[in-house]
């Protein structure tokens, strides 16, 4: 599916923590759920973890009417569109539908505490599943 397509799909409808299994239909089929309910995916053999969040700041499941104007999604100012983070999932899923190597992890709860993120390091501490893991890279970065 194209890049394109799978941002417009996962960004129909804002999704408030607690509602992230909403998006399951887009994910990969190879998922798995951590201890927390973080998602993850494995493809190949690879020393690097790419991350991103699914949930949105806000507060119900709203509809999200898209804008088009040139290249620039937008909406109609009525919504949140949830480019953060649904731009990182959007990349994410081509990667693996591309089969880039790596760990890729879609976390719970960030947008209100960092909740997956957090679990995933006491996760890691007592069962070290991660100790091939010496790079990552976030699709969530505040700022540039």
């Amino acid at each position: 599916m194209d890049i394109k397509d799978i941002f417009l799909q996962l960004t129909q409808y804002t999704t408030p923590e607690g509602n992230e299994t909403d998006l399951e239909q887009y994910l990969p089929s190879s998922y798995r759920n951590d201890p927390y309910g973080n998602y993850y995916v494995e493809i190949g053999d690879s020393n690097t973890m790419f991350t991103s969040h699914l949930d949105n700041k806000c507060d119900e499941v709203e509809e999200v009417i898209h804008v088009f104007k040139n290249d620039i999604i937008k909406t109609d100012g009525f919504t949140i569109l949830g480019a953060d983070d649904k731009a990182g999932v959007s990349i994410m899923i081509d990667m693996i539908d591309n089969e880039v190597p790596g760990l890729y992890y879609f976390f719970l709860g960030e947008e209100n505490g960092r909740k997956g993120s957090k679990s995933l390091k006491d996760i890691s501490k007592k069962d070290k599943v991660f100790s091939n893991i010496n790079k990552v890279i976030s699709f969530d970065k505040q700022g540039y």
